[in-house]
C-alpha cells in the first residue's frame, strides 16, 4: 500500500496534480511538510499511537492534527483520496468538514480476508468499512473481481465503484540477464522458485515449503532452491518456517533473506526461474505484477486479483486444488515443459505493460476531475 500511494502520487504530480500525503509520525521524519517530488509533499503528523481506542470510530486525533495543518497552510483541498479502512475514516470526516468530494482504496478488505480463511478481524474494521462504502463518492477497486466483493459483501452501489488497477514502474523492474543476476546475488545453482512479500500467514508458505518437498522426495527434482525475500529473521513466522524446512528435511535448500530495497528485486525476480505465490487470497499482488514486468513466469492460487495478473497457460500457471501437490505439479510442469517455461517468460511483460504508472495515474485523475464537476 505504501508503493502505491507514493508512486501514484509521483505519477499525478508529473500529470500537474497537487498532492498532500497524511500520515502520522515516522521518526526520524520530523513532523511537518518534506517534499517528496515535484507537486507532492508528504505532511507527517503528530504521533498519537498511544490513545486509547484509536481504531473505534473515526481516529479523532488524527483528524484535529490534520484540520489544524490546513488552518495554518490556508490552502483548500479538492479532493480527499484515503487508503485503508482507518485512513477512510479521518477521510471521511475531514471531507465532510471541507465539504469535497472523498474517494476510497482499501487493499484489503475484512470480510474477503475472513471468508478467504485468513483470520478473524476486529468488528470495528468490518463496522468501518461498511460505514464508508456507503458514504464515500467513489470506490476504487484493483480488479473487477474486488468490485463483485465489494457489492456482494458490503453492498456497495455499483455505480460508485471504479475499478483501476495498480501501477508498475516498468523502467525499474525489467528483465534482468538471469546469469548476471544469479552472480550479484550469490544464489545457488539449479532451479530456482522465487516467493517475494511478508511471511504473514494468509501467503500460505508452509504450503510453498511442502511442495517444494514434493517436489525433491516424489518429482526427483534435485538441483532447486527456494528463496523467499522478506520478513525479518527475528519474527515468529519466519522461525516457524525455518522449523519446519528442518522438518521437511530440505536442507540448504530454502533461503531466508531480508526485504531489501525496490531497487535491488529485478535482480531477485530475474534470477528466477519461477515466482510462486500460493496465497490464499490476494486483492491485487504488486509482487507478482513486478516479476512478470521482469519476465517471470508465475504459478499461483486461482482466487483474487490473481485470476485478473495471471492468465493460465499464457504468462504462468493458476493453481486450484490448494495443495502442496497441486502446486508441486504445477512448478514441476513449468520446470521440466522448456517449451512452456519459454512462451510464459515471453509473454509475461507484454501483458502488464497496461500497468504502467503513467496510464493508471490518468485513469485515476478522470475519476477526480468527474468527482470534483459533480460536487459544483
Amino acid at each position: 500500500m505504501q508503493v502505491y500511494v507514493r508512486e501514484l502520487s509521483l505519477a499525478l504530480g508529473r500529470l500537474g496534480v497537487e498532492v498532500d500525503i497524511f500520515t502520522v509520525e515516522h521518526p526520524p521524519h520530523p513532523i511537518g511538510a518534506q517534499p517528496l517530488g515535484p507537486g507532492v509533499r508528504v505532511i507527517h503528523l503528530e504521533s498519537v499511537s498511544d490513545i486509547p481506542g484509536l481504531s473505534l470510530g473515526y481516529p479523532k486525533p488524527i483528524t484535529d492534527s490534520l484540520l489544524r495543518f490546513q488552518e495554518m497552510e490556508g490552502s483548500p483541498y479538492h479532493l480527499v483520496h484515503s487508503h485503508y479502512w482507518l485512513s477512510a475514516q479521518v477521510g471521511g470526516e475531514v471531507a465532510r468538514r471541507w465539504g469535497v468530494p472523498h474517494a476510497v482504496m482499501f487493499h484489503t478488505l475484512a470480510l474477503v480476508k475472513m471468508g478467504a480463511g485468513a483470520g478473524p478481524e476486529p468488528a470495528e474494521r468490518v463496522e468501518a468499512e461498511r460505514q464508508a462504502i456507503s458514504q464515500v463518492q467513489a470506490i476504487m477497486a484493483a480488479t473487477g473481481e474486488e468490485k463483485k466483493l465489494l457489492t456482494r459483501l458490503y453492498g456497495a452501489d455499483p455505480a460508485r465503484v471504479r475499478v483501476i488497477p495498480c501501477g508498475l514502474d516498468l523502467e525499474l523492474f525489467q528483465p534482468v540477464d538471469k546469469i548476471k543476476a544469479r552472480q550479484r546475488l550469490r544464489l545457488p545453482p539449479g532451479r530456482i522458485v522465487l516467493f517475494a512479500g511478508r511471511p504473514d500467514p494468509i501467503k500460505r508458505l508452509d504450503l510453498a515449503l511442502r511442495a517444494v518437498s514434493y517436489l525433491v522426495r516424489r518429482q526427483g527434482i534435485k538441483e532447486l532452491s527456494f528463496i523467499v525475500v522478506g520478513g525479518e529473521p527475528a519474527s515468529t513466522q519466519v522461525k516457524d518456517l525455518q522449523a519446519l524446512a528442518r522438518n521437511l528435511r530440505l536442507g540448504g535448500r530454502i533461503h531466508f533473506r531480508q526485504a531489501c530495497p525496490r531497487e535491488r528485486m529485478p535482480l531477485y525476480y530475474s534470477a528466477a526461474d519461477i515466482f510462486l505465490i500460493p496465497s490464499l487470497y490476494e486483492s491485487f499482488s504488486l509482487a507478482t505484477a513486478e516479476a512478470l514486468a521482469c519476465g517471470t513466469p508465475v504459478v499461483a492460487t486461482r482466487a483474487g486479483g490473481l485470476k485478473t495478473l495471471v492468465k493460465h497457460r499464457r504468462n504462468g500457471l493458476l493453481v486450484s486444488g490448494g495443495t502442496p501437490r497441486s502446486f508441486a505439479r504445477a512448478l514441476g510442469r513449468v520446470m521440466r515443459d522448456k517449451a512452456l517455461s519459454r512462451r510464459l517468460s515471453e509473454a509475461a511483460r507484454s501483458s502488464v505493460q497496461a500497468l504502467d504508472w503513467g496510464l493508471v495515474a490518468g485513469r485515476v485523475l478522470e475519476v477526480y476531475r468527474w468527482l470534483i464537476a459533480q460536487a459544483r
